[in-house]
Parts: structure tokens; C-alpha cells; sequence
């Protein structure tokens, strides 16, 4: 009997550098206005919430380093 191999975990579709997909959950108001703003800045939504997220964490001074 021949062993199947298991395919390489593929990529995401945009994926960048070292990033990894991180799940939450939004109210959709908040996620159709996310969504606008990266249509009016031309860049994709998770740059947005990746800066949205450093500005929080600096304003708080999470107590965990990253």
C-alpha cells in the first residue's frame, strides 16, 4: 500500500511576511465601515485593523510583550 502524502499547508491568498489569520467578531456596522475606509485608502481591510490594534496596545500599554 502506497501512503498518501499530505499537501503542503497552503498559504493565504494575501498572505505577508510572518502574518497569521486571526478571527473576532464585529457588529456589522463596524465591519461595512472597516471595509469602506480600506476602499477609500486602496488597501486591504486587515492593514486598517493592524494599525487600529498597535494604536490600542500603545495607548494601553499591554501588560504582555509581543
Amino acid at each position: 500500500m502506497v501512503e498518501k502524502k499530505k499537501p503542503p499547508k497552503r498559504r493565504p491568498k494575501y498572505a505577508v511576511d510572518d502574518r497569521r489569520q486571526f478571527l473576532t467578531m464585529m457588529s456589522p456596522k463596524i465591519i461595512k465601515a472597516i471595509k469602506l475606509a480600506a476602499l477609500d485608502r486602496n488597501e486591504p481591510a486587515w492593514v486598517i485593523m493592524e494599525e487600529a490594534v498597535e494604536e490600542w496596545l500603545e495607548r494601553h500599554k499591554a501588560k504582555r510583550s509581543v
